[in-house]
């Protein structure tokens, strides 16, 4: 009996394959089209702003240059004379320079670089979560659904000027691995999650923090439900952290120097300025093409609305797998996977209001979970936007809608069923659309300030 729920569950964690390069071009065609004009401007323009796009496509520029001569003099960027360490005062980047160092290599044009990892962002997190998606349901279509949902989340349009928070493409990839390595024992799987998990908080380190908590959640769940390979499987994943934490090290003493030279932590009013309101998930960015005429903008940080389908179609798949009928292992590892993600959903909720929490402006109390965290997580008190810890409830809000899709294909006519998926995935790429404004850019600095450039 054991075995035959064993081999039920595997069959959930096929690994699409042919169809993979299908979706990664049509999420390209669908990125192009959403972002026109980028596509027009790609090396002289950039979305937005230029401010943060600015900074980041020079410290991209700059991470491909320190690729060139082993990483060396890496922190000392040319910036803020004469301070050492001085990349350590904002993100880094290296976890989006890997890919990108190459092409600014070949074109030595900064901008266009820029460019293309901001509608690289679309297709690897709608890629990476088609692959965790269809994995879990053991669907295609199911797969396309989170697919669409996870690449054009309302929530981009509150960070377009922040390539880092949009490459969160890495989260679906790490977390389609730790299931296979939960399912299979693969330590093949577990190196996966390890190289992923590692890519995006290189990204963005807000995630090694933020994301780590979803890890944390999907993992202890797991090894709940697998007595028998429980004690290994500790053992393995305590050696991979180690391992993955290695690399990590300089990287740490960088920014941990940098935080005792120049007292580079947050206050407690500016994380509690930055965290979410519990009604922020109900306000909308004015860039929303939809929602922003409709919704009130939040406080910065704070428009966090992940758009009715996605929250209908998440709830219709929580409450579905919960309380479905109980006919096979299949319908088992549906109902954990819904328990998972619904705890991953919570958490992220609770967190995201940061040290503070509060309701319609009124604090419901001055110590809250997030700030038993920064009590006792070193580095956490240099992050100022608690309300960040939402791109996890978006996270299992898109696996639970995979959920829902599947559930919809398991009690639908074959034809309706379609026809509901498709609807679910166009709502999503509309409620999420947001016109991009480009502006241009010289890299030639104006005379009155040539000679500071020098």
């Amino acid at each position: 009996m054991h075995e035959r729920f064993v081999n039920r569950c595997r069959s959930l964690y096929a690994t699409p394959t042919r169809e993979t390069l299908s979706v990664i071009t049509s999420l390209t065609i669908i990125a192009l089209v959403a972002t026109y004009p980028l596509v027009h401007h790609l090396g002289n323009a950039l979305p937005n702003d230029l401010g943060d796009p600015v900074l980041n496509t020079w410290i991209l520029a700059w991470d491909a240059d320190r690729f060139l001569h082993g990483l060396s003099g890496l922190w000392d960027a040319p910036m803020f004379y004469p301070y050492q360490d001085s990349l350590t005062y904002s993100e880094h980047l290296l976890g989006i320079a890997l890919f990108t160092a190459p092409l600014q290599w070949l074109t030595g044009n900064p901008v266009i670089v820029y460019n293309v990892a901001f509608l690289a962002s679309f297709v690897l997190a709608g890629a990476g979560m088609y692959l965790l998606a269809t994995s879990l349901t053991g669907s295609r279509l199911a797969g396309l659904v989170g697919s669409a949902a996870f690449a054009f989340l309302p929530y981009r349009a509150e960070q377009i000027s922040h390539l880092q928070v949009l490459m969160y493409g890495w989260m679906p990839v790490a977390l389609w691995a730790l299931h296979r390595y939960f399912v299979t024992g693969q330590r093949i799987a577990l190196a996966g999650f390890g190289v992923a998990f590692l890519l995006q908080g290189l990204s963005n380190g807000y995630f090694f923090y933020f994301f780590g908590v979803a890890v944390i959640v999907i993992g202890v769940v797991e090894l709940f439900f697998r007595v028998r390979l429980r004690p290994s499987m500790v053992l393995e994943l305590s050696v991979a952290a180690l391992i993955m934490l290695v690399p990590l090290i300089p990287i740490i003493a960088a920014y941990l120097d940098a935080r005792e030279a120049q007292a580079l932590y947050r206050t407690r009013e500016q994380i509690a300025f930055y965290s979410a309101d519990a009604l922020s998930y109900f306000n909308a960015s004015p860039h929303l093409t939809i929602w922003g005429r409709v919704l009130a903008q939040g406080k910065p940080e704070g428009s966090l609305f992940p758009g009715i389908g996605l929250m209908v179609l998440a709830g219709w798949g929580f409450v579905s797998a919960l309380l479905g009928p109980r006919r096979d292992g299949v319908t088992a590892c549906v109902r954990r996977l819904a328990i998972a993600y619904g705890l991953v959903g919570l958490f992220g909720f609770i967190l995201s209001l940061g040290p503070e929490p509060a309701l319609a402006g009124t604090i419901l109390t001055e110590n809250g979970p997030y700030n038993w965290l920064l009590s006792s997580i070193p580095g956490l008190d240099g992050l100022r936007a608690p309300a960040r810890f939402s791109m996890i409830v978006f996270l299992a809000l898109t696996v639970l809608a995979a959920i829902g899709a599947r559930r919809l294909i398991d009690v639908l006519p074959k034809r309706l069923a379609i026809s509901f998926c498709l609807v679910f995935s166009a709502s999503f790429i509309v409620e999420g659309y947001h016109p991009i404004d480009m502006k241009a850019f010289s890299a030639e600095p104006p005379p009155s300030e040539r000679a500071a450039y020098e």
